[in-house]
């Protein structure tokens, strides 16, 4: 086979090491005849490697047998042990002494081995210079020369083939098996090597040669495996020493780098204290106006839910992100940050963000936090710029802002302290319906210019600051339907510019001020649906309020009577609500005088007497309830002047008599010129009055609610109440009422109305029973006499 075998020599094709081109083959080395050379043609001598003194041995012609061999592994294992292996077979024992008298003039190292083996083992290799060499070349292509164990197996096969038929043999067993590829230098390596040897001396060593020096190849693996392990350890405490003095050197880098930063850093710190950044100039200025306070510009806060303030964040975004990028000193400076603060406090919680607000392509349509001036921000506006019309208070520019109306956006979040501190020239603050949370802070008395401050439909809770009462030009406060507790600061009192004051829908208790008698400009006031308690003062002493036309105190816990005499000062009264609380006593005649209400709501109280005839001069009427009281007598016929009313609620008294016919006009003036031509609900069930239902209720042609259920009331059903073409519900039931039900009444309930159904479409009367009192065949539902039914 012509071919590179397994040792990687082909016939005459092994590459030459460079060694082989340069040694002569020793003289007589062929005609040994497989034998050692004789000892008179060797003389012995030594030689030093690494350190250790090692023999060699020459041949007459003074060439070494093994010295190039010795040093070569030296070169690539540096062990003691594989150079003692390959140069003597034991180390020390190596071939120092020689047997002269041993038959055939062999070495006899006094191993106790075969020394016919080690002879024909170093010999015939020897004498064969040149296959030696083919073979060194050749297993240098497969080993890369990196095993002693590789040579020696290959030393051992080259021995045992020379022994065993010549220079053919060798080509041929070496050769004959397929090229492996090479191999890292590790244990595999071996083992290929071995393999090689072992086959090889297997398959052409007769039984005379089997195994040839087999114990001493195994000991050397042996040795070879511990060497090698000895080297990964020392490599192991190698790469660990290594990897300990570079840890060591970074730590002292690290340490001097730091070293240096603090001392670049003190550097840099006085040389800040010097120059401060834009940074420290804005926030000295921000501090020393007293706009923020300093523990709001931490970056970090424990009790804030987000991981920076509003403040802060206003101030990074002045700072880094502002592109306008107002000087320091910029007069409008403090104003743009506490609207960027109240941005950032709000659109943290907003479900509709009012102020970030874009149109399809992305714009921002609001312009906050843009580069724009304040002055065109959505719901802001300014003092107008010299030279410009009045009305013109929105531009692109910064100015002294006026207005700020963002209402029903329900932004959410607390109204920062930086909008009362730095706005100090707002004329308008609405930020009503915004679920707003947290409380009215004290600063807010600093807005000396706000005449309208709208806070209503939000969650701001907490007392009502005093400092309420400094704004002297406020004119309308409205703070209603939030979560205020406490009283209501006497403070208010000196609001003499104020006209609308609405408060309602809290949970403000205590009584309400005296000092509201000096609110002469006020004209509305709301202070309804709390827990309000006491009397109502302002009767009786509240001389100065005579602008006053709305004033609603229902629903709380008040108690006294209505008042007397002075109930006249108030002839500008439009709208009294005083139901709903604890009142009692009588329905003063003083009450006629307030000519100028077109409500009056006294239900839900403990009012007891007669009503006066004197209700009949408020000819301004139009809703008058005093259901759900004490009250006894009869229904005034005066009541039909009251031409206006639409509702009149009497219902839930004690009253007696009969129904004024008066109520549905005179039946000889027509109900256009006397008599409620407008009522359109008239409720007075749940009394004791008694009679007929009178006729002239048929005038009543604006009805649509007539309820006079659970009274007394006897006879027939009026046939006139047919002509109340615009009646939908009707309750007659509860009565001592007989006969049967006109059939121009039922046709009310046969007449199609917008719907498309009957206008009547609740008709209760009592024509239950067996047999009934009333027939009805209309009827919508037929109550059993003596039931009573809600």
């Amino acid at each position: 086979e012509s071919g590179m075998g397994r040792g990687g020599i082909g016939t005459g094709q092994g590459p030459m090491p460079p060694m082989g081109g340069s040694r002569s083959v020793p003289s007589g080395a062929g005609d040994h005849g497989g034998g050692p050379p004789s000892p008179a043609d060797v003389s012995n001598r030594s030689f030093t490697v690494d350190g250790e003194v090692l023999p060699e041995f020459q041949d007459s012609t003074g060439e070494p047998y093994f010295e190039d061999d010795a040093y070569r592994y030296r070169d690539h294992t540096r062990t003691r042990d594989q150079l003692n292996r390959l140069a003597g077979k034991g180390g020390k024992r190596g071939y120092s002494n020689v047997n002269a008298s041993k038959p055939g003039g062999g070495f006899d190292d006094g191993d106790g081995i075969d020394d016919e083996c080690e002879d024909d083992f170093v010999g015939k290799a020897k004498s064969s210079r040149v296959a030696w060499n083919n073979f060194r070349g050749g297993l240098r292509d497969v080993t890369t020369r990196s095993s002693v164990a590789d040579e020696m197996s290959a030393l051992r096969s080259e021995s045992a083939l020379r022994t065993s038929g010549g220079d053919g043999g060798s080509a041929r067993s070496l050769g004959g098996k397929k090229k492996k590829k090479k191999q890292p230098q590790d244990d595999k390596t071996v083992e290929i090597v071995e393999e090689i040897a072992v086959d090889d001396v297997d398959r052409d060593f007769d039984g005379r040669h089997e195994w040839w020096c087999d114990d001493d190849i195994d000991a050397f693996y042996r040795s070879w495996g511990r060497t090698r392990s000895k080297r990964i350890k020392k490599f192991s405490r190698f790469c660990l020493a290594a990897m300990g003095i570079a840890l060591t050197i970074g730590l002292l880098v690290r340490h001097m780098t730091k070293s240096s930063d603090a001392s670049a850093a003190d550097g840099e710190g006085a040389e800040a204290a010097n120059h401060p950044s834009r940074f420290e100039l804005i926030k000295n200025r921000i501090l020393q106006s007293g706009v923020t306070d300093e523990s709001d510009l931490l970056e970090l806060r424990e009790d804030h839910p987000i991981t920076t303030t509003p403040q802060y964040r206003a101030l990074h975004w002045i700072v880094e992100h502002d592109a306008m990028g107002l000087d320091p000193d910029d007069p409008f400076l403090l104003q743009r940050y506490a609207l960027a603060a109240f941005y950032y406090s709000s659109s943290d919680h907003a479900s509709d963000k009012a102020l970030d607000d874009r149109d399809n392509g992305g714009r921002d349509k609001t312009n906050w936090l843009t580069l724009r001036g304040i002055c065109s921000w959505r719901g802001v506006q300014c003092h107008h710029r010299p030279g410009t019309s009045p009305d013109d208070t929105t531009f692109d520019d910064n100015g002294g802002v006026t207005h700020l109306e963002i209402p029903r956006h329900k932004m959410g979040g607390p109204i920062v302290p930086e909008l009362f501190r730095a706005l100090t020239d707002l004329r308008i603050l609405d930020l009503s319906e915004n679920e707003l949370t947290g409380t009215l802070r004290t600063e807010i008395g600093r807005l000396a210019q706000l005449e309208n401050l709208k806070l209503s439909r939000n969650d701001i809770e907490g007392p009502l600051p005093s400092e309420l009462g400094q704004l002297s030009e406020l004119q309308d406060l409205d703070l209603s339907e939030n979560l205020l507790r406490g009283e209501i600061p006497s403070e208010l009192g000196d609001l003499s510019s104020l006209v609308g004051l609405a408060l309602f829908d809290n949970v403000l208790s205590g009584t309400i001020p005296d000092t509201f008698g000096r609110l002469s400009n006020l004209e509305v006031m709301y202070l309804d649906s709390n827990e309000l308690t006491g009397t109502i003062p302002f009767f009786f002493n509240f001389d100065d309020l005579n602008h006053l036309y709305d004033l609603r105190l229902r629903d709380n816990h008040l108690s006294g009577t209505i008042g007397g005499p002075h109930l006249e000062i108030m002839s500008k009264l439009k709208l009294l609500y005083l139901d709903s609380n604890e009142l009692s006593g009588t329905v003063p005649p003083e009450v006629g005088t307030l000519t100028g209400l077109s409500q009056l709501h006294l239900f839900k109280n403990s009012l007891t007497g007669t009503l006066p005839s004197e209700v009949g001069a408020m000819v301004k009427l139009e809703h008058f309830s005093l259901n759900d009281n004490a009250l006894t007598g009869t229904i005034p016929k005066e009541l039909s002047a009251l031409q206006k009313v639409r509702d009149l609620y009497l219902y839930g008294n004690k009253l007696t008599g009969t129904i004024p016919p008066e109520l549905g006009g005179d039946a000889t003036k027509g109900v256009e010129e006397f008599g409620m031509a407008a009522m359109a609900d008239l409720r007075l069930f749940d009394n004791e009055l008694g009679g007929p239902i009178p006729t002239l209720l048929g005038n009543l042609v604006h009805l649509e609610h007539l309820s006079l259920e659970n009274n007394k009331l006897i006879g027939t059903v009026p046939t006139e109440l047919g002509n109340l073409a615009n009646l939908g519900k009707m309750r007659l039931d509860g009565n001592k009422l007989n006969g049967h039900v006109p059939p121009e009444v039922c046709h009310l309930t046969e007449q199609e109305g917008g719907d498309g159904t009957g206008v009547l479409v609740e008709f209760l009367a009592d024509c239950g029973g067996d047999p009934p009192e009333l027939v009805c065949d209309c009827c919508t539902e037929c109550v059993e006499p003596g039931s009573e039914r809600r």
